[in-house]
């Protein structure tokens, strides 16, 4: 992780609008986007998920080792394969409902990016259970997808909401459906 990596994360919750631009003039070869942002911001994520039953219970150190195990594969597993869902879903939904062109890499940095605000929300919740109330903030997930149909898409007004809310929906549902999933597959990581 360098200044770069927090420098992206400052500049995608205070003026996506100009992030997303920069974003489109960036190649995607070796997929930078996730090597040197995505990877990193979940690694932080998953560690905050470990460590957080280290700092939130008095129990014995075996017993807080194992629900952070629990935790931070539940974590993890859910945002890394909400990136590969909500990539796969998005990408056949803009051609289905929207009528836009298939491309991937498109769909993957608007994945990447726009789970930001959700990454950033659970990483501060892990760390101090009593900052619950950032959970609004998830919300601003629909200003930064508002921001990359303009800036990634370079869409028309009229398309921009139906664009807007149904790449929302499935950005925020999806890591919420996978680990709703992997406890009922695998109760011990409740």
């Amino acid at each position: 992780m360098n200044k770069d990596f927090f420098r992206r994360i400052w500049r995608i919750i205070v003026s996506p609008a100009a992030t997303w631009k920069e974003i489109t003039t960036e190649t995607a070869e070796n997929k930078p986007y996730l090597s040197a942002y995505f990877y990193p911001l979940l690694t932080l994520v998953g560690m905050a998920a470990f460590f957080s039953s280290f700092i939130h219970t008095q129990e014995t150190f075996r017993t807080e080792l194992v629900q952070g195990i629990r935790i931070f594969i539940r974590v993890f597993a859910a945002f890394f394969a909400s990136y590969f869902l909500s990539s796969f879903v998005l990408d056949r939904l803009f051609v289905r409902w929207l009528g836009l062109a298939p491309d991937k890499i498109k769909t993957e940095k608007l994945c990447v990016y726009s789970l930001t605000p959700l990454l950033l929300v659970r990483f501060f919740t892990f760390l101090v259970k009593d900052l619950f109330f950032l959970y609004i903030f998830v919300v601003y997930t629909v200003y930064v997808v508002w921001e990359a149909s303009g800036g990634l898409y370079e869409m028309p007004g009229k398309q921009r909401g139906r664009f807007t809310a149904l790449t929302t929906a499935v950005i925020i549902l999806s890591p919420v459906l996978i680990e709703l999933i992997l406890i009922k597959l695998l109760p011990g990581l409740s």
